[in-house]
């Protein structure tokens, strides 16, 4: 009887898979026709300038000083080490549009001085990533930062919204299809790549000004400037390895003591990736740490039994992980924090519902996509508060921006005080309030 051929599945290979979708990606830009660029007095038309040495970006650094803001962008590579792999850095004014090559080298660090500094104000589109190498490599938190894809949300624009999207939406112009999974660190950079570079900067300003103008018609200048200023927060790009163990499936509905396992296990795996510059799950997978937490090893011959953790890993970084399980499990157990037994009855599901239903409807009615402002869970977090199910919350429905939308209407309106009327109004939904008479 002839033996069946086992099938493998081919190993997951992302730099060949990049250098696929690198040449995918190109041929189908050489496709395209470039985009015409309209007559604007905020949009540079020419093309950019690529920065390769020390003195260039000097030069372009003091234009970007004098000229108080300026858009930015970069491209990166992140899923084959420890940290993104910076491969360009595209900037843009209304007179200079410029891609600085890291790969040169050149010396990033003004770059980074410019990004940490208040007084020069950075225009990005859905910018956390491309910020946080300020905090990696000075130490400070970004500063004066206009997201277009936030503000978007405050002038009656979906949320989140691509780049693409709001350009045609906004300036008009179809960019067509990105370079979305491109080989970044390819030299020399083709004309093709320099040109979609450029584009993710070249209209930024432009686009910044028709946000502003709906900002400042509809009264929501301050509030997108709040949500913009989230962008500043250090810890955003510096989190600490312990807090990320809700993300790891599973890791919630173990004990307390074998979630203070795991956690000690997250900054083991950290430090290693980090040592080893490679992905934190190519060190130790998510479900790894799991088993070990879930069956604490407290030697390195009970090590050897799990499997899928690496031989380098297991032999460089065992005591470690020995280590620091037993330092978990000598740590007092924290008592587990008090759960309020979530009601499920048909009934609370559907007031729920209903809340929901009114803040998403208000918020479509100021122009504010709800998604930005709030969610299921904190709405129903809300209402268990103030129907006295739940002590009083802090949650963000409680300060800044957000508090002056909703607390006072949501207030009113389950207390019987306000009316909420909806009416089509120039193509879009309008909110209007009522006291109750």
């Amino acid at each position: 009887m002839a033996q069946r051929r086992k099938r493998t599945r081919p190993e997951w290979n992302p730099g060949r898979r990049r250098q696929q979708g690198h040449a995918e990606a190109t041929a189908e830009a050489q496709r395209r026709k470039a985009p015409r660029i309209p007559d604007h007095p905020l949009i540079y038309k020419d093309d950019p300038q690529l920065i390769t040495s020390d003195d260039a970006l000097a030069d372009l650094v003091a234009h970007l000083r004098d000229a108080g803001s300026f858009a930015y962008d970069t491209e990166f590579i992140g899923e084959l080490s420890y940290a993104p792999r910076i491969c360009l850095v595209q900037v843009a004014t209304p007179q200079s549009l410029a891609l600085i090559d890291p790969l040169v080298p050149v010396d990033l660090t003004p770059v980074w001085e410019l990004i940490a500094d208040p007084s020069i104000r950075k225009i990005v589109h859905a910018g956390a990533q491309d910020l946080e190498p300020a905090v990696r490599f000075i130490g400070k938190p970004p500063a004066n930062v206009f997201d277009t894809q936030l503000a978007a949300g405050f002038i009656g624009l979906s949320y989140p919204a691509s780049l693409a999207k709001l350009i045609r939406e906004l300036l008009g112009v179809a960019l067509g299809k990105g370079l979305t999974y491109t080989s970044w660190d390819d030299r020399p950079i083709s004309a093709v790549h320099q040109a979609y570079a450029a584009d993710d900067v070249r209209y930024l300003p432009a686009l910044k000004d028709a946000i502003d103008q709906e900002l400042d018609k509809r009264d929501h200048a301050d509030w997108a400037s709040q949500e913009c200023a989230s962008l500043e927060n250090q810890m955003l790009y510096a989190p600490d390895p312990r807090e990320t163990l809700g993300r790891i499936k599973g890791a919630t509905a173990l004990s307390a003591q074998k979630q203070q396992v795991m956690r000690e296990l997250l900054m083991v795996r950290d430090e290693a990736a980090r040592k080893r510059d490679q992905p934190l799950r190519t060190v130790i997978a998510d479900q790894v740490l799991l088993r070990l937490a879930r069956q604490p090893v407290q030697s390195l011959d009970a090590l050897s039994n799990i499997t899928n953790l690496a031989r380098p890993v297991r032999e460089e970084y065992g005591q470690a992980i020995v280590d620091a399980t037993a330092r978990a499990l000598d740590e007092p157990t924290p008592p587990a924090p008090r759960r309020t037994r979530q009601d499920d009855s048909a009934s609370y599901r559907f007031a729920v519902d209903a809340i929901w239903s009114m803040v998403a409807g208000y918020c479509h009615g100021r122009g504010i996509d709800p998604t930005l402002v709030t969610n299921r869970l904190e709405i129903a977090a809300w209402y268990d508060s103030v129907s006295g199910k739940a002590a009083p919350s802090n949650g963000r429905l409680h300060e800044g921006w957000r508090a002056q939308l909703l607390q006072e209407p949501l207030q009113a309106f389950m207390a019987g005080n306000l009316q909420l009327q909806f009416a089509w109004r120039d193509g879009a939904l309008q909110a209007v309030t009522h006291e109750k008479p």
